[in-house]
Order: structure tokens, then C-alpha cells, then sequence
């Protein structure tokens, strides 16, 4: 029986569009694609989710990478891309629902410390019971560990557990391990439905 939910953050909960953060600003075309290929594509933006960059440290990289009007940019793109921040359509009104039927909820997104300082942002957040965040804990999805530490953290049992991803290889693992899981399409009535179907009625 499903006592748990455990959500992803970006592109399930909040919308992550990397090239609107990038529009915000009055670039060129291929400025765009240089910002969005240094900024989020690139290693060092990784690195911010699993813990082993910081924020000042990834900017001087771009220093070095970028012409120089583009710095401040780069600068914003890093520190306040949450700005403003998106809910996904739908997903505040399922996230209730979901805790006034009683199920516990937690987060399990990759993502950088900063993240503790927009989460309160997200209108969601007040119903859930806790979080594990990739860059605290120094280990992403779909690496086992971090869905190991969930499971310890909040004392959890997998199997009683339903996890939703917008990221297929992040769903599995987590089916590996014993949680059912859902690949998110962005759609909150659509997994809506499927839950009322699957889980919400269950015996």
C-alpha cells in the first residue's frame, strides 16, 4: 500500500526552460546559444547539483569563457534564474489533494544549495514533509544512493512509495530499488487520473 509520494522539482513541480531564463536579457540569437551552452549545458552547471562547485566559483569559470559583456549575464543566469519562479499548471492543486488524503510527501530533486532558498518560493513546498537535495547529499539521480538516503533520512520503505520524474532513467532506478514510479509529461491532470485509477483507491 502507497503511504509516500516523492516528487522531482524541475519540470514537475516548477517549470525549468532554460532558454526563457536566457530571454529575459537582451542577447543576440548566438549569444543565447553560447549563454545556454556554457551556463546550463555545460559540466561546471552539473557540478553545482552534486555539491562540488559553488556559485562564485562557477562565475569566475565563466569569466574566462565569456566576452565580457556577457558577464553580468552570466552572473544573473547563475544566481536568480528562479526569478520569478513557475509553478507547473495543476500541480498545487494535485499536491494538496494528495497530502489531505493523508500520504506523506517528499522531494528528492538534483539540485543546487541555493535551491533552500527559492523552495519556500514554491507554493507547494508547505506540504511536504521533507526534502533531500542532490548538491547537500553529493550524489544525483540516478545514482542508487540518493534514493538509498531518502529512504533512511525519513525512514521510508520503498515499496510503499510512489515516485514521479519527468526523467525515464530516474524513474527506473527508483522502480529498481522497489518504488512505483511515473514519468511525468508535464500533464498534472493526466497523472492526476492515473492516480485516482491506481493509487488513491487502493485497498
Amino acid at each position: 500500500m502507497i503511504k509516500n509520494f516523492v516528487f522531482d522539482m524541475g519540470r514537475v513541480l516548477i517549470y525549468y526552460d532554460t532558454i526563457r531564463f536566457i530571454e529575459r536579457y537582451d542577447v543576440t540569437n548566438d549569444e543565447k546559444e553560447l549563454l545556454k551552452k556554457e551556463v546550463f549545458d555545460s559540466k561546471e552547471w552539473q557540478r553545482l547539483d552534486d555539491g562540488t562547485l559553488t556559485e562564485d566559483e562557477f562565475h569566475d569559470i565563466l569569466k574566462t569563457k565569456l566576452p565580457s559583456h556577457l558577464h553580468d549575464i552570466a552572473y544573473k543566469l547563475i544566481y536568480y534564474w528562479d526569478d520569478p519562479i513557475e509553478e507547473v499548471r495543476g500541480m498545487y492543486d494535485l499536491i494538496k489533494t494528495i497530502k489531505e488524503k493523508g500520504f506523506n510527501i517528499y522531494l528528492l530533486s538534483n539540485a543546487a544549495q541555493r535551491q533552500h532558498l527559492y523552495w519556500p518560493r514554491i507554493g507547494a513546498s508547505k506540504f511536504f514533509d521533507g526534502k533531500v537535495i542532490s548538491a547537500d547529499v553529493k550524489v544525483v539521480k540516478p545514482n542508487p544512493r540518493i534514493y538509498e538516503i531518502l529512504f533512511n533520512k525519513f525512514n521510508i520503505r520503498p515499496e510503499e512509495s510512489f515516485f514521479v520524474d519527468d526523467v525515464e532513467v530516474n524513474v527506473q532506478a527508483a522502480r529498481a530499488l522497489g518504488m512505483q514510479g511515473y514519468v511525468f509529461n508535464h500533464d498534472a491532470e493526466q497523472l492526476r487520473a492515473y492516480l485516482e485509477k491506481h493509487v488513491f483507491n487502493q485497498d
